[in-house]
């Protein structure tokens, strides 16, 4: 009698393992109920558009050649894809697409490796739609959504991140010429870490303490160019460049950047809840507060994304489960049992599973605290700030730490 060879899966000859097939068959759930349970309606349907996109266009697919490629290699071939979306899907990608409307879904996040110039949608276009007032989003937010400007987010510096207040860099209004002058007055003040700062992008969205005169008006944005549009050089008077290797993230532009009094129009300071005339007169407009609020955009992905950043992992761990086999332990059968059937098993992955549902339940809460706050920072009621930056301070280094955890015991 002729031995039963058993099928496995192949991901070169696009098989996919009975055991997962069985699985599939048998369950006993919607796949979009669930879907829509995770993400809501509305993100579900903007992120199943965006699959069909991306998966049906070769361009764009996953490919297992990518993670052998070198960084530089990684950067090209996400240039290309970059190129390729802005070529075929300029309007519902780019012209029409707003990061700071519900459901906040980030389709960079989408693409495998990490896209450069992400944080221009993800900080800079946030930055300029919150903070600039409206003859400034009116000039510039059309320049940032054709990428004519690929901004970046320059806040941390060597010597301080969270502690904005503490920044060091400096922008100093010139009376005479109506310009700001940037200055980097020492090495702890350097620009440190940012996302797309040194080869990914063309202007920058400075933090920088408002001096004019012996006044000091604390921590204010700028919009300053740090590369010619056209050829990509740098500025004068600006030194950036890239951080080097890291343990992650490696196709992502992490920069430095300083400043050696450099000059800017006066209008270029991001005027929506402050601003100074040429006299040298400062005046507030709301709560500065508001400040934070780009960085609680950031935040809200964080808090987003852990959830799918374990259910990922944990996923690939459930179906080995289902595909892996020990131990003839069933009764009236020679075929070895699927790991998963074992309790001591379920009992490691069970959890981790459940857990990733219930953070990917309190990022939706959190995404719609943070579209109510936006609707109320534009009314000038900043009322919710301070308990959306609890939770969200919170379940940042909560969930980080249970992805870390769950991504552990999982694999």
């Amino acid at each position: 009698m002729p031995k039963t060879i058993r099928v496995h899966g192949s991901i070169k000859d696009n098989r996919v393992a009975p055991e997962l097939v069985n699985e599939r068959k048998n369950k006993k759930f919607d796949e979009v109920e669930m879907c829509n349970f995770l993400n809501g309606e509305a993100e579900t349907k903007a992120r199943f558009d965006f699959y069909k996109i991306r998966d049906e266009d070769p361009v764009l697919s996953h490919s297992h050649e990518f993670y052998d490629m070198t960084v530089p290699e990684k950067q090209m071939v996400l240039w290309k894809k970059v190129h390729h979306m802005y070529k075929h899907y300029k309007d519902e990608l780019f012209l029409n697409f707003d990061p700071t409307a519900e459901p906040f879904f980030h389709w960079p996040f989408m693409i495998q490796g990490t896209l450069p110039a992400g944080m221009h949608f993800l900080m800079g276009y946030v930055a300029m739609a919150t903070l600039a007032d409206e003859e400034q989003k009116a000039y510039w937010l059309p320049k940032l959504r054709s990428w004519e400007v690929i901004v970046c987010y320059a806040q941390t510096e060597l010597g301080h991140g969270s502690n904005v207040a503490g920044l060091e860099t400096t922008a100093t209004l010139d009376e005479a010429t109506d310009e700001f002058v940037l200055h980097s007055p020492t090495i702890t003040s350097t620009k440190w870490w940012p996302g797309d700062m040194s080869r990914f992008s063309n202007y920058a969205i400075v933090y920088a303490q408002l001096c004019v005169g012996e006044n000091k008006y604390g921590v204010q944005p700028f919009l300053v160019q740090t590369r010619k549009r056209e050829t990509f050089e740098v500025m004068p008077n600006i030194e950036l460049g890239d951080m080097g290797p890291k343990f992650g993230y490696q196709s992502k532009d992490n920069g430095w950047l300083r400043f050696d009094h450099c000059r800017i129009p006066r209008k270029q300071m991001l005027s929506g809840f402050s601003k100074i005339n040429k006299d040298g007169e400062f005046e507030m407009l709301g709560d500065l507060r508001a400040l934070y609020a780009v960085m609680m955009m950031v935040r809200l992905h964080i808090v987003k994304n852990a959830g799918y950043c374990l259910a990922r992992p944990v996923l690939i761990a459930v179906r080995y489960a289902i595909v892996r086999r020990q131990f003839k332990t069933q009764v009236g059968s020679k075929t070895e049992r699927k790991i998963m059937d074992y309790q001591t098993h379920m009992y490691k992955l069970g959890p981790i599973v459940a857990r990733s549902f219930l953070m990917c339940q309190a990022g939706r809460m959190c995404s719609e605290n943070h579209a109510r706050m936006l609707k109320l920072i534009k009314e000038k009621d900043f009322s919710t700030m301070d308990m959306h930056h609890h939770f969200l301070s919170g379940y940042k280094s909560l969930f980080t730490e249970w992805a870390l955890k769950g991504i552990e015991d999982a694999r």
